[in-house]
């Protein structure tokens, strides 16, 4: 009798242990939704879409524009952003940089502004280098 109940216990304790270490687990950090409906839109009039290497399950800010990968790297994703999400505990991403080959959509745009909280965003076209810059 007593060896069944050391197993109950065993198992106790890892059911309750699973169930704290899902509770402590962190929800992954998500794309800020303003600078996400303006990158959409951007995009959208651009006939463009956020590429599956940096936009995995719908979270704009996931895959490789997370992470350090450089996207010179990466000749064929366009477009291709970055982000930083180390904000607010690291719950919110923010896209800090939009990179866009040269194609010939860029001859309707070439400073587009987005006013945001809290950052005031402008869309840059200079050459084959294109940047979302914090100002």
């Amino acid at each position: 009798m007593r060896r069944c109940s050391c197993w109950q216990l065993l198992w106790l304790v890892l059911v309750c242990s699973w169930r704290i270490a899902a509770a402590q687990a962190q929800a992954a950090p998500r794309t800020d939704p303003t600078e996400a409906a303006a990158l959409n839109t951007i995009l959208g009039r651009w006939g463009k879409k956020a590429s599956s290497e940096w936009n995995i399950s719908g979270e704009l800010c996931s895959g490789l524009a997370s992470d350090k990968t450089n996207w010179d790297d990466y000749p064929n994703i366009n477009p291709f952003i970055k982000c930083d999400c180390s904000y607010n505990n690291n719950s919110v991403c923010h896209i800090i940089k939009l990179y866009v080959r040269p194609s010939s959509y860029f001859d309707q745009l070439h400073t587009w502004c987005l006013f945001t909280t809290p950052y005031f965003l402008c869309f840059l076209m200079h050459g084959d280098v294109e940047f979302w810059t914090h100002v």
